[in-house]
């Protein structure tokens, strides 16, 4: 009962023989608390419950984390593959292109190499290849014409560069052609008073040789 009230009621006090409290006599009685097994019980039980409580909550905490990490892995993953396919595909694409390029620049190449070997097939032979009659002369010429210290009187031949060169023109007076089925068509050997003298392409490839050697190095020298 507050002061101003009991100043304004004594009434009271009288009549019911209660005496009025001042709030500062007034003091919170302390509340004890009952131990016994029971209530022991109660609380590790209810500490044992909050505590798995929080370590299922943790745990789920946990597994959501790991389940978004996995998800994220193995988005990176196929982003990873997909990329090295194009990458790979690419590359394939490239590499066709490149062969194919090769392949086409190679033909080029090797039909112009056939071509200028053609063309010096035919300044040695002086004349064209598929024209057999007149490679025939052309072999007969060179054996001719080769370097012998007395006259040719036979010209050893292939058979049919025999038979071509006798359908083409005459032969010249005082030579004599022979078949020789040892030698290659385009060869020729003179045979003259004091031996004989092979007169074939690949002499005449010697010297082309030498001669390409010597416009080399005098090239270099001029360098």
């Amino acid at each position: 009962m507050s002061e101003s009230f009991a100043a304004t009621r004594p009434d009271l006090e009288h009549h019911t023989g209660l005496r009025s409290l001042r709030i500062s006599e007034y003091h919170a009685a302390p509340v004890s608390v009952v131990s016994s097994p029971v209530v022991d019980a109660a609380v590790i039980e209810g500490r044992s419950r909050g505590y798995v409580d929080g370590l299922q909550a943790a745990q789920g905490h946990a597994d959501a984390l790991e389940a978004t990490r996995q998800a994220e892995h193995e988005r990176l993953m196929r982003t990873t593959v997909e990329r090295t396919e194009q990458a790979l595909a690419s590359l394939g694409h490239a590499a066709a292109q490149l062969t194919a390029s090769m392949v086409h620049a190679l033909d080029a190449a090797e039909d112009t190499v056939f071509d200028i070997a053609c063309q010096v097939a035919e300044i040695i032979l002086d004349a064209e290849l598929s024209e057999a009659s007149v490679a025939a002369r052309s072999t007969i010429h060179r054996a001719l014409t080769a370097r012998t210290p007395s006259p040719v009187h036979t010209i050893r031949l292939h058979p049919d560069t025999v038979r071509a060169a006798t359908t083409a023109a005459p032969v010249p007076a005082g030579v004599e052609l022979v078949a020789d089925p040892a030698l290659q068509p385009g060869a020729a050997v003179a045979v003259y008073r004091d031996g004989w003298l092979e007169a074939g392409v690949e002499d005449a490839l010697t010297r082309v040789r030498s001669y390409a050697s010597e416009v080399r190095h005098d090239g270099e020298v001029d360098r």
